[in-house]
């Protein structure tokens, strides 16, 4: 556990000190890394098409879709919402885009197109999920020590070199997801300071040594070090990262409602609508999602 738990530090603070030494640097690494990810995507989707057109020897690739609910007989409530929670969870992410959005070239227009291609990536998503499961029956997917993209490249490609080498840039797109999601979150945290909400008003603004805001970092830090290494390793931890989901959900609920109140009040006073508008059905999908 501790030797687990000596990775998750290192790694995290090995992703704090890129964004501290370089806010420019930490961007560009983190695109790269997202297009590279990209790009796994599309090739695991092609070669879990090929797994299914029985191109490649596994092991009766259909069987996971034949009794895809097979043995769900007896699932309680605790664990549909349990699995409806890390569903949820696995397509946060995109309003990570709104934290940097000051930082976006025209973000009006660029949102306007960028916000309905994210659903390509959610559907190559979907679809690497469903090459995962040609190539490994659910027991196997289970009983794994490995993620299931670790596993479906076992099973196609073997234990030498290119399944190392795939599971290494797997390693390296959980590390641009960090990059991606703790340059948002900074950012958030940055301005709490200047607006005196956080105890950060008087260190969070500094940008020296490295012209990068110290206080947001150290701040973050230090409560995600404690975090990892606080709780036991295993179902306590699962369960503290499962229900933070909760307050997430309860704010975004909040902000949709707040949203239809603050369209209301202006359609009253005639104020004119701003260049960029949620679509309706989206903000009532978020209210009651």
């Amino acid at each position: 556990d501790w030797k687990l738990k000596g990775i998750d530090v290192a790694s995290y603070t090995v992703a704090d000190l890129v964004l501290v030494f370089s806010t420019k640097w930490s961007l560009r690494l983190a695109n790269t890394i997202g297009l590279v990810k990209l790009v796994t995507l599309v090739f695991i989707r092609i070669t879990g098409l090929v797994v299914l057109e029985d191109h490649i020897s596994v092991k009766d690739p259909s069987a996971n879709f034949r009794s895809a609910f097979a043995g769900t007989s007896s699932a309680t409530t605790y664990g549909v919402t349990n699995a409806l929670t890390k569903v949820v969870s696995s397509y946060m992410g995109y309003e990570n885009a709104f934290n940097v959005v000051n930082e976006v070239k025209n973000p009006t227009k660029t949102l306007q197109w960028s916000a309905p291609l994210s659903l390509v990536t959610a559907t190559l998503y979907v679809l690497a999920n469903i090459a995962y499961f040609s190539c490994a029956s659910k027991q196997e997917i289970l009983d794994s020590k490995v993620v299931a993209a670790g596993l479906f490249f076992e099973k196609v490609f073997g234990t030498g070199g290119a399944a190392s080498a795939v599971n290494f840039w797997i390693c390296l797109s959980a590390f641009g997801n960090l990059l991606a999601v703790l340059i948002g979150q900074f950012r958030m945290l940055r301005e709490c300071g200047r607006q005196g909400v956080l105890p950060l008003l008087h260190f969070g603004p500094r940008r020296k040594p490295f012209g990068t805001p110290l206080g947001p970092y150290v701040v973050k830090w230090a409560f995600t070090i404690l975090m990892i290494l606080a709780p036991p390793a295993g179902d306590a931890f699962n369960f503290i990262v499962d229900i933070a989901i909760y307050p997430v959900a309860f704010f975004g609920t909040l902000l949709g409602v707040g949203l239809v109140i603050t369209r209301y009040r202006r359609a009253r006073l005639g104020v004119p609508s701003p260049d960029y508008r949620a679509w309706p059905i989206t903000i009532v999908f978020s209210i009651f999602s």
